[in-house]
């Protein structure tokens, strides 16, 4: 995406789908022309995360968020001077974290609590009654 020579602030946005609690990461390269021009970003209605954009070469952003609804919107706020270069953005890119596995016990774990467990039982079997 270029933007060029606007008075003001323009706005690019792309809705996408996703899954409540999972994080996602994004990624994406800008450049400038002049250090007036500046892009910010922001995900649904949160605020504007505005960045410093290099001038000489494409230079990488990247950031991340936790989803809390089944969609979002994903936006891109821009604001250049007139007659005095140009913003570009390229390689977008929002892909999902692997979730988490499951938290399992490990075998060695579930013997001990076992072996534990048979321990007390026969403590408890060979002590006396009292009546």
């Amino acid at each position: 995406m270029s933007a060029y020579q606007n008075a003001g602030v323009g706005r690019v946005s792309q809705r996408f789908a996703t899954e409540i609690g999972r994080t996602y990461d994004l990624s994406f390269y800008s450049f400038t022309g002049d250090p007036a021009n500046r892009l910010g970003y922001g995900f649904g209605a949160a605020g504007i995360s505005w960045i410093t954009v290099p001038t000489t070469s494409f230079g990488l952003t990247k950031a991340s968020f936790v989803a809390s609804t089944a969609s979002i919107t994903l936006n891109f706020y821009f604001s250049t001077q007139p007659q005095r270069g140009s913003l570009r953005l390229d390689d977008i890119s929002v892909l999902a974290r692997a979730p988490l596995p499951a938290k399992v016990p490990e075998p060695a774990t579930t013997v001990l609590l076992a072996l534990g467990l048979l321990g007390v039982g026969a403590v408890a079997r060979r002590r006396p009654r009292r009546s």
